[in-house]
């Protein structure tokens, strides 16, 4: 049994959700090339190696967190999905 209700862990996820969007907009920041790449330049930089790194810490964590939560509250999230398809409140 989880330490959480649904709701908490929901709570958690949409903020594991959110710093992982917050940290692709800080890796977006950096210019690109014709092809949508970042140079060579760019990424030898720290600030980019930092910004790639706090990027890639958000995902891991993110991962593992619907890892947990699809395990304990599959029931619970598999009902709210239903009934945010019936409200016409549901998108991927």
């Amino acid at each position: 049994m989880s330490k959480f209700t649904f709701e908490q862990a929901n709570e958690m996820r949409e903020r594991f959700a959110e710093k992982y969007k917050e940290t692709g907009k800080d890796l977006k920041k950096f210019s690109r090339n014709v092809f949508g790449l970042v140079s060579d330049e760019i990424r030898a930089s720290e600030a980019y190696k930092a910004a790639k790194n706090d990027h890639d810490e958000a995902f891991r964590s993110y991962r593992l967190f619907n890892t947990f939560f699809l395990k304990v509250f599959a029931m619970e999230y598999a009902a709210s999905r239903e009934e945010k398809k019936k409200n016409g409140t549901y998108a991927r």
